[in-house]
Parts: structure tokens; sequence; C-alpha cells
């Protein structure tokens, strides 16, 4: 599905539940993050704009390394999986 503009809208749900539900854990991922500290993952299509977080993202690192005359365009993503937590039916968690 797409917004009027054009742009996929990553946060549609089948139902309103499933919609309301995930709206809840977008709410507590953004609370967390206010009350406490930063997490260390994000939940990233939690956000209803992902590209604009990562867009702050790369800003962040840029201005952090600014001594180091690092340009914005220059500043690439990866990704390093470390551990794969699977929630199982009794609420307990393991590791795959």
């Amino acid at each position: 599905m797409y917004d009027a503009t054009g742009v996929e809208i990553s946060w549609i749900s089948a139902t309103l539940g499933s919609w309301l539900e995930g709206m809840r854990y977008r709410y507590r991922q953004l609370k967390s993050w206010v009350e406490k500290d930063r997490p260390q993952s994000f939940w990233l299509t939690g956000f209803m704009r992902p590209q604009g977080f990562l867009t702050a993202v790369k800003q962040e690192v840029t201005r952090q390394k600014s001594a180091e005359k690092w340009a914005l365009d220059e500043v690439d993503y990866y990704t390093t999986v470390l551990q794969t937590e699977i929630k199982t039916s009794d609420g307990s968690i393991g590791e795959k």
C-alpha cells in the first residue's frame, strides 16, 4: 500500500487490533528511549520514517568524527548479526 505521495507505507497491518498492538510496541520503544537512555538496538520498522532515522544516525556519526573530516556521503551502514533470540509460546527466550 502507498500513501498519497507514492511512498510505500511499511506499517500497514491486516487488522485494527494488530495495528494497535504495533502502535503500543512503537510507543514503548520511544518511551523507554526518552525515560532511560539510548537503547543498544532499535526496532527499525517501528519508526514511521526509518529512512529519516538512518539519516540522523549518519549525521550524528559525521558530527562525532568532524575532527577527522568525515563526510556525510562517505559514511556507510553495516550490520553484524551476533545472536538470534526466539520467544517461545511459553514466553521464554531461546537461542538459535
